[in-house]
């Protein structure tokens, strides 16, 4: 057997254990309206091996001029007219800074995470307002281990839902 056969065999294995992979589930919070909207992720770890994940985890609106770095990157969008558009405040996303001090917790294998995402003005900018205009909405949520990390490689499914 040559080296670069070897080599194909053991590829699978050692990215096996490298990768982290999740699955992601979100529920919307009711009630939800133009000033707020709440929903639950569940993240699945599915590796072979616990991974390493932030206490207080980020999360950030995906925007189409910048990168949007979190755990969690939402994709929020509205249907206007004939398709789904993105939704972007129109004030600039505050990047969470990194703090060198900060906890983190192992997920084990086939364990999960749950946390409560607060999608509001507050909870992005420098406390100013913003106003979900009423309307049919579809939401996903992408997990990245890293904070850091721009890629929405995790993502959970569409949900739609109405803003009355």
């Amino acid at each position: 057997m040559n080296k670069f056969s070897l080599l194909f065999l053991l590829f699978p294995l050692l990215q096996s254990r490298t990768v982290s992979n999740f699955s992601v589930d979100i529920k919307l919070i009711a009630p939800f309206n133009t000033a707020k909207i709440e929903l639950q992720v569940v993240v699945k770890n599915l590796s072979a091996t616990p991974v390493r994940v932030l206490k207080r985890r980020t999360q950030v609106f995906k925007r189409n001029g910048t990168a949007s770095k979190a755990n969690y990157i939402i994709e929020l969008e509205q249907w206007k007219g004939n398709a789904y558009y993105l939704w972007e405040p129109t004030v600039e996303t505050v990047i969470p800074s990194h703090n060198t001090g900060e906890e983190y917790v192992f997920l084990q294998k086939e364990k999960s995470i749950t946390d409560t995402l607060h999608l509001a003005g507050h909870s992005f900018s420098d406390n100013l307002p913003w106003i979900f205009s009423p309307g049919l909405y579809r939401i996903r949520v992408s997990f990245n281990v890293s904070e850091w990390n721009s890629v929405p490689a995790n993502n959970s499914n569409w949900v739609e839902f109405v803003v009355q």
